[in-house]
């Protein structure tokens, strides 16, 4: 009886490795660019909403099975700015919460254009997150 219940035991505990095994973690970098991701999202549906720039990300509407977050991986507040030609950025700057790095330190920042050349708001077109990234030169 005392054997069985050691091979019942044994059978779990590899069961529960193999499980470990192939449950597959994100990195915290791609975690931080799925969040600025999904809150450029809400920025151009606020927006749209609004016809203009939210003060903050927490006024953002919310979507129905997302996590809506506003934070980077570490759990600090994406840094949410609009320059005078209506660049909006979302920086994270990575683990060491220090501008610059390598790695896991890096900073992540994703730029999205607002405007046309003539000054209007640029959030009417389905395509926007696409067609606004602004590129490194």
């Amino acid at each position: 009886m005392k054997s069985r219940l050691v091979y019942i035991a044994v059978i779990l505990l590899l069961g529960v490795a193999i499980a470990a095994f192939c449950v597959t973690t994100i990195p915290p970098r791609d975690m931080t660019h799925t969040a600025i991701t999904e809150t450029t999202v809400r920025i151009h549906m606020y927006m749209a909403q609004q016809r203009d720039y939210p003060k903050d990300l927490s006024v953002l509407p919310k979507r129905d099975g997302y996590a809506n977050r506003i934070t980077d991986s570490w759990g600090r507040p994406l840094i949410y700015t609009i320059d005078e030609e209506g660049v909006i950025s979302l920086k994270s700057l990575g683990r060491d919460c220090r501008a610059g790095g390598d790695g896991l330190d890096q900073d992540v920042v994703r730029q999205h254009r607002t405007r046309n050349e003539d000054g209007t708001l640029n959030i009417d077109d389905d395509f926007w997150i696409v067609t606004s990234e602004v590129k490194p030169e």
